[in-house]
């Protein structure tokens, strides 16, 4: 899915910042960051305490309570369908 950037800006948006691909599994961090939770938890485990967002450094004493995105999921997965769908 390299093609999928000049799709929209909604690529970007729909993106995990870490990996850089489509989301897979989004989950959400305390200050409202999305990642794929596979890639956040990697992040973390190699990371240890204090615990940081990759993508505006909040920190985290202890590992946050991560929720998963249930909408950005179905969103991300309709991204992908239309895209396939061009």
């Amino acid at each position: 899915g390299s093609h999928m950037a000049e799709l929209c800006p909604l690529a970007e948006e729909l993106s995990c910042s870490i990996c850089l691909e489509p989301f897979k599994e989004p989950v959400t961090t305390p200050c409202g960051h999305n990642f794929c939770g596979s890639c956040l938890n990697e992040t973390w485990a190699v990371q240890g305490s204090p615990y940081l967002c990759p993508q505006c450094r909040a920190v985290y004493q202890a590992r946050p309570q991560l929720h998963k995105n249930t909408v950005l999921c179905n969103v991300v997965e309709q991204f992908l369908q239309a895209d396939l769908a061009r």
